[in-house]
């Protein structure tokens, strides 16, 4: 997860973002991704000065369309909720799997998929100190084990005050979080189990909706131990951090048939589809 350090406010960029909050009928005191809103107005105004006119800028400017009518709804940080939706065509009642959930709403990838349109699935978090709040924000399965390559180790993991940026002790993410975010964690022990036992265990169907990955540098190695052909994953997002993993990652997703969408507006995060779930008119 990032906090969006990385992306200093602009002048100009408020007043902007008021008048188009305004235009779409979002109040302002409702608007809970109103630096979200911003960015994407910066995104905007970037694409234009350089007159981008590549395959995948009418498909961002449609998703853009869809989403900023909906941006107080949404709990994802950079709207990867709202994109699921999109993608798939607005379902109800599909299936995710969302790790590390944090507290299973504050940016959460699959609250709104949860609580707004039916869905179903498993939420994952290993650390502790949200475990209490986890069970109160969601009805979904839930699980405690830390998601890695093999399932039954017992590793370290680091509790850090920030605690959204804890993981596992023996992961070097070599983001920009390392020094400033994860300073001085507590450490404790969890049991870990890999994406295929934990879908196994939880009785998840053939077919995932969705599937949102981010866990402070270990991703790679639970997609590479992950067996694609036993379940079909329709969307995933998963976060890189500007990492050299985010490479290794693309060219896994590739080789199993996925599509990344949008790019040059999901920051720290990729976002794929299946190729037999794409739209034509989305992209490719």
């Amino acid at each position: 997860m990032d906090d969006g350090d990385g992306d200093a406010a602009q002048g100009g960029q408020g007043g902007r973002l008021a008048r188009a909050m305004r235009e779409l009928g979002i109040p302002m005191k409702e608007a809970r991704h109103a630096d979200a809103i911003r960015r994407i107005l910066v995104d905007q105004r970037r694409a234009a000065r350089a007159r981008d006119f590549s395959p995948a800028a009418p498909t961002l400017n449609n998703f853009l369309s869809f989403a900023l009518p909906r941006a107080h709804r949404a709990q994802g940080q950079i709207f990867q909720d709202l994109w699921v939706l999109f993608e798939l065509g607005v379902p109800e009642g599909g299936y995710f799997v969302e790790f590390g959930a944090t507290n299973g709403h504050t940016m959460s990838n699959t609250y709104l998929l949860e609580t707004g349109h039916g869905w179903r699935g498993i939420v994952a978090e290993p650390n502790p100190d949200y475990h209490d709040a986890l069970a109160a924000n969601r009805g979904c399965a839930i699980s405690h084990d830390c998601v890695w390559s093999e399932t039954g180790a017992r590793l370290p993991f680091l509790c850090t005050a920030q605690a959204m940026f804890s993981r596992l002790a023996d992961v070097n993410p070599q983001d920009h979080n390392e020094a400033a975010k994860r300073a001085d964690p507590r450490e404790i022990m969890v049991e870990t189990i890999t994406l295929d036992d934990l879908l196994d265990a939880h009785g998840a169907p053939d077919v995932i909706d969705y599937l949102s990955v981010d866990t402070e540098g270990s991703e790679l190695d639970i997609l590479r131990a992950f067996d694609f052909s036993r379940r079909f994953v329709r969307c995933l997002s998963v976060e890189h951090n500007f990492t050299p993993m985010r490479h290794e990652l693309h060219a896994l997703l590739t080789a199993q048939g996925y599509l990344r969408r949008f790019p040059e507006f999901t920051r720290f995060d990729d976002w794929y589809v299946h190729r037999d779930v794409a739209h034509p008119e989305n992209g490719a």
